[in-house]
């Protein structure tokens, strides 16, 4: 962990170890997971006052705990829905909760926020690397199948991908992590004693408090003087809407795209999100981006094509290469904001999908407005994030049907993983009404 620069030799080198280890995280394209009990008990430690400062209150059921500590030992994969940006924070409570540490798949570029700092933090309690988008993370799938073969901890996965900003729907599930699943069952059936996989559905739902209405009107608020704005006594949904009007057609503005005003709010973000990533992709000199790739597959692999070529930059040595280097590291650092405030865009644009307004909701949208317009976030009222897990499914019996099959094992995996998270998220949310009627 890093630490103040001290005059004693001993501390000095402890600040250079740790300095040393985040540099060159930052560098590094595939972050190998490691379980660093001393990083892990300080994590834990400093888990209660940032569930403080968020205004978190952590509700996994006693079903919930005591079903991943039923798969102890075994090959077992927890598949949480991912709704909310807080949702890494649910799963190290979970990990507490349970007391084992678990293993985490998440996306590269969370390692390099903070300096690295937070990417130093997270690898010691467990998490690695994967690059999301084309082509496919080969060391990232080959880390995964063999710490599920392994078995010794279980491996959280958001199988979603990213944030949805959803709690009515479970959208489909990505292939590439339900086939690597399914390849690791493979191993694990042919070996001499056949053992199972277990997939653990667990759904998360955050439901916000009463308190959250000032929380967020103050939050507006401050958006609508930062927007110049007039203010008027809308209800969260029109003001929120109003916002964010304003906001996409500043950026429609910033990108040079007209006439876009008749169509969805939806697919202006979209829009917004494809033409402004191809641009990026331009400037960057990336020549091997696909332009009729899916918005999100497209963000994904101009991020993952910048990072790549950062690191091939610094196998090299003469003068001139250097200078290339510089100016090719110069453009990626400076795509980088751009390509964070693009996913929060196609955050808000899924969030907007949902098809009832709640309180739940509006939460989630100013959050991300609040990211976009300050580039930063505050808590906005206390919520509760409710977790259950569904009944464990043991893929030991889909081996053969894999081999013969690929594409249908997979179609059929992810509906029933799906189902079980979506039967369960209804669940918590009547529990959650009946314990808020109380």
């Amino acid at each position: 962990m890093l630490v103040r620069p001290s005059n004693s030799v001993g501390h000095r080198k402890q600040y250079e170890w740790s300095h040393d280890a985040m540099s060159a995280s930052l560098m590094q394209e595939f972050i190998p997971p490691l379980h660093n009990k001393l990083v892990i008990s300080a994590a834990k430690l400093m888990l209660p006052l940032h569930l403080s400062q968020e205004k978190l209150i952590m509700r996994p059921s006693a079903n919930c705990i005591n079903a991943i500590r039923r798969l102890n030992g075994q090959s077992t994969v927890l598949m949480l829905n991912h709704s909310d940006r807080n949702d890494p924070t649910a799963a190290f409570s979970l990990s507490t909760a349970v007391g084992e540490p678990f293993f985490y798949l998440s996306a590269r570029e969370l390692f390099d926020m903070n300096g690295g700092f937070r990417g130093f933090v997270m690898q010691r309690c467990g998490a690695y690397s994967v690059k999301r988008g084309h082509p496919e993370d080969f060391e990232s799938k080959e880390k995964t199948v063999s710490l599920i073969v392994e078995g010794r901890h279980p491996l959280v996965m958001f199988p979603e991908g990213d944030v949805t900003g959803r709690d009515d729907e479970i959208l489909p599930l990505k292939v590439d992590g339900i086939r690597n699943i399914l390849e690791a069952q493979k191993i694990l059936s042919a070996l001499e004693t056949p053992r199972s996989v277990f997939l653990l559905p667990i759904a998360i739902y955050y439901e916000a408090q009463d308190d959250s209405i000032l929380s967020l009107q103050n939050c507006l608020a401050k958006m609508e003087r930062k927007l110049e704005l007039v203010a008027r006594d809308y209800a969260l949904q029109p003001r929120i809407t109003r916002i964010l009007l304003d906001v996409v057609s500043h950026l429609e503005s910033y990108y040079s795209i007209h006439d876009m005003q008749d169509s969805s709010l939806q697919y202006r973000l979209q829009n917004i999100c494809k033409r402004a990533a191809l641009a990026i992709a331009q400037y960057a000199q990336l020549i091997d981006i696909n332009p009729n790739e899916d918005e999100h597959v497209l963000l994904y692999s101009v991020r993952s094509g910048l990072r790549g070529r950062a690191a091939l930059n610094h196998a090299y040595g003469c003068d001139f290469c250097d200078k290339l280097n510089e100016d090719r590291l110069h453009k990626g650092k400076f795509c980088e904001a751009e390509l964070d405030l693009l996913q929060q865009l196609l955050i808000i644009a899924s969030t907007l999908d949902e098809r009832k307004f709640s309180l739940d909701q509006a939460w989630r949208l100013t959050d991300r407005l609040e990211q976009i317009v300050f580039g930063n976030v505050t808590a906005k009222g206390h919520r509760i994030a409710w977790m259950e897990a569904a009944e464990p499914i043991d893929l030991i019996g889909y081996t053969a049907e894999f081999e013969a099959s690929p594409e249908k094992t997979i179609q059929r995996i992810d509906r029933m993983v799906r189902q079980s998270l979506s039967s369960n998220l209804q669940r918590l949310k009547r529990i959650a009404q009946i314990v808020q009627s109380q």
